[in-house]
């Protein structure tokens, strides 16, 4: 076991890891299956919940957005300025007409135009789930700001006074999706949402593991109850709201998708709970705790190739009308999987070298 892993929150790794590998999940399967539906009910509200649980209300407002703007906004920004630079090349300079001077001033202004606009959240994005980087910025950046004020019973009238605006929103727009949904700026109200749950229920989020922790017999049976039942009654409710997704602003019935959001976030983190306190089950803590540490490298990374380069293969390959059977998505799981770790492996090396081995749990 690496050293590192005694510093960090075991059960809240192990919970990112199964999220984000859902994540990987949801981007493989095809639209309109039932257990697409389950999956992006419950990762991204498990995400925002587990960022909301480690927010402080830093009073350090300089020092901690210079943080927030190199933990999650520079990643952001690498990433629009990779995709300006592949569509100018594809597209701009070589195309089917080769380079032209007219082309490739066009190309310029328009992709200028696009960066611009991708920098505050308002435009289309090749690498869609690096939504959460910037909507997740926002959030953390307003939460910085409302720190600033001394009164705490002003500061949370004015947070659930804004999560009562976020869940409106999602009553009143809930087929914003429909045409723009690939705005990101458009998913911060409801990261606002899931996100300050997780900051005002910390205490529920500790609750399973310190069951666990204290070898409570009567509660732990009743835990161990409650997440079969919410378990098998979350597919249930799914079935009914239908597909949702919080970056596209596809809301069915917003009360359901908060409601499921929260019932997969509380099924999630009891089943990481077990998993990290039982001894029996230490290979899967291993397994999904080094998913959960590397989690932001994987959500950045893995959509360039389940949407990009493996339909790019079979499309290149004319053999698209096999990718929609759930043995041709497992397989393609476990591929997507294995690259991963090579790419995350290599970026920690990188990332690394010359430094020290760094112990602090990353909260975002």
């Amino acid at each position: 076991m690496e050293p590192e892993l005694n510093t960090r929150i075991r059960y809240i790794d192990v919970a990112k890891g199964i999220g984000i590998l859902l994540v990987v999940l949801g981007h493989l399967m095809i639209p309109g299956q039932w257990l697409k539906d389950c999956v992006y009910a419950c990762h991204m509200p498990l995400f925002l919940v587990l960022s909301g649980y480690f927010e402080k209300g830093n009073t350090d407002y300089m020092a901690h957005y210079a943080k927030l703007f190199k933990r999650l906004y520079i990643p952001f920004f690498c990433c629009i300025i990779i995709e300006a630079a592949y569509t100018f090349v594809s597209y701009g300079v070589i195309g089917n007409e080769g380079m032209k001077l007219h082309r490739v001033a066009y190309w310029i202004l328009l992709l200028s135009k696009v960066t611009f606009k991708a920098l505050v959240g308002n435009s289309y994005l090749y690498n869609l789930p690096i939504w959460f980087l910037f909507s997740l910025f926002v959030v953390k950046i307003v939460y910085t700001i409302l720190a600033q004020i001394r009164n705490t019973d002003v500061r949370y009238a004015i947070i659930i006074s804004i999560m009562a605006v976020a869940f409106a929103y999602m009553c009143i727009f809930k087929d914003l999706g429909v045409y723009n949904r690939h705005l990101p700026a458009y998913a911060i109200l409801p990261s606002f949402f899931f996100y300050s749950v997780g900051f005002f229920f910390k205490k529920a989020i500790k609750t399973p593991d310190t069951i666990l922790k204290n070898h409570d017999r009567k509660h732990s049976r009743q835990l161990l109850c409650l997440t079969i039942v919410s378990a098998m009654l979350l597919p249930v409710l799914v079935r009914y709201n239908g597909y949702t997704e919080i970056y596209g602003c596809q809301f069915r019935r917003p009360p359901l998708l908060v409601f499921n959001g929260l019932l997969g976030a509380f099924v999630i983190i009891s089943i990481s709970a077990y998993i990290s306190r039982l001894h029996a089950l230490a290979g899967l803590y291993l397994f999904f705790s080094f998913w959960g540490r590397n989690s932001i490298k994987v959500l950045v990374t893995h959509y360039l190739l389940t949407d990009h380069l493996f339909i790019w293969i079979y499309d290149e390959s004319d053999i698209l009308d096999l990718m929609i059977t759930p043995l041709h998505e497992t397989c393609l799981f476990i591929i997507t999987v294995v690259i991963e770790y090579a790419v995350v492996i290599c970026a920690n090396r990188w990332l690394t070298r010359g430094r020290p081995s760094l112990s602090s749990h990353n909260c975002d």
